[in-house]
């Protein structure tokens, strides 16, 4: 993926002219262009845009926020990456990030993914997941994920939840996502996708529990291999 100095992420509001736009387009085998009504932005080469995610309501105002991944950022360490929330609003998007979260460690690229999850631990806030898939702690681009919790103020300044794969190039949290209740108990539960590990890539999923827990479960279920 090229990067593209200042890019951009876009968010289209829709609507019964915007339902009625994409069946002409479908009509017409052609896309129909729209007017943006919220763009975002990074610094230059930051990869601003990369991933970006439905991030739920993480503080509890009753309208729906998103997460914006840029992997490249770099504020004292290359390649660092960053991630980004924004809130909704009755005037839409925030101008400016309600939250940001990076974590100084050189080619970490947090941010390589980034996912809304739900309620993964019964506090009535909508939580997210970022993926870190260049992390290297002991092993060389092992990857890392982390859990942030939503709160009357928004998502935590700290990760309540950490995982790395302790595998060296596997890229853990290389993609991140929802992973819906999976065991039925109530709880949102994650996926965390590792696509270089054991050759053929291992998926992994990790149950959501009561807000007394840290939020997810640090032992996987994994891919059948």
């Amino acid at each position: 993926m090229s990067r593209i100095p200042c890019a951009k992420a876009l968010v289209l509001v829709g609507g019964a002219t915007v339902v009625a736009a994409l069946a002409v387009a479908r009509t017409a085998a052609v896309l129909p262009t729209f007017t943006p009504a919220w763009v975002g932005g990074s610094a230059i080469a930051s990869g601003f845009g990369h991933s970006v995610s439905f991030a739920g309501d993480v503080n509890g105002d009753g309208f729906d926020d998103v997460v914006v991944g840029a992997p490249w950022f770099a504020s004292g360490q290359l390649f660092e990456g960053k991630a980004f929330a924004y809130h909704g609003s009755a005037t839409g998007l925030s101008p400016t990030p309600n939250w940001s979260i990076e974590n100084d460690v050189a080619f970490a690229t947090v941010g390589s993914d980034v996912a809304g999850v739900g309620d993964v631990n019964g506090d009535g806030y909508d939580d997210v997941v970022v993926g870190a898939e260049q992390y290297s702690n002991g092993q060389q681009y092992e990857g890392r994920a982390q859990l942030f919790l939503g709160s009357a103020t928004g998502l935590a300044a700290g990760a309540s939840w950490a995982i790395e794969s302790n595998d060296a190039g596997s890229h853990f949290g290389a993609d991140v996502a929802a992973a819906g209740d999976v065991n039925n108990d109530g709880f949102c539960d994650v996926i965390v996708g590792a696509p270089e590990s054991n050759a053929g890539g291992t998926a992994y999923v990790y149950h959501g529990g009561p807000a007394d827990r840290p939020g997810c479960q640090s032992v996987p279920h994994r891919s059948p291999t």
